[in-house]
């Protein structure tokens, strides 16, 4: 299993016959992922302010992971590509507008517009690797 440490989070993505998968600490630095599994345009968001469940004896005292949403860049036929917006917050290139972690538009042209989710999980790398040895890690 060569890609990521045992124990690192990431986003998996399983479309077609293509599994990516998107390490938390790559997403920490950089927050958005745009990429194309197969057919598909995707992008991958990241935002802090999830506290791990496993690092503590209280989630409250746990470190802050962040959390991941995944989504199509497609919206009304148009192909958008993503950047941070700070504040866990994201921009699309096209219009200017502001996303949010679910995939809403909250503000600009595209306000009251959704990405649609792409299924996904977020695993430690060791889970999702055991079943899908031939995952293409993303850096």
């Amino acid at each position: 299993m060569i890609g990521c440490p045992p124990k690192e989070r990431v986003v998996a993505v399983e479309l077609g016959t293509e599994s990516r998968a998107y390490p938390f600490s790559r997403l920490r630095e950089i927050r958005v992922i745009n990429d194309r599994i197969e057919d598909r345009m995707i992008v991958v968001f990241w935002a802090p302010g999830t506290a791990s469940a496993v690092d503590a004896a209280s989630i409250a005292s746990s470190r802050d992971v962040g959390a991941a949403g995944v989504f199509d860049r497609t919206v009304d036929s148009r192909r958008l590509t993503f950047e941070p917006n700070g504040n866990g917050l994201f921009q699309d290139k096209q219009t200017g507008s502001t996303w949010n972690l679910l995939g809403y538009a909250i503000a600009g042209p595209m306000a009251g517009h959704r990405l649609a989710a792409i299924e996904h999980g977020n695993h430690f790398w060791f889970a999702w690797a055991v079943f899908k040895p031939d995952t293409k890690v993303v850096r």
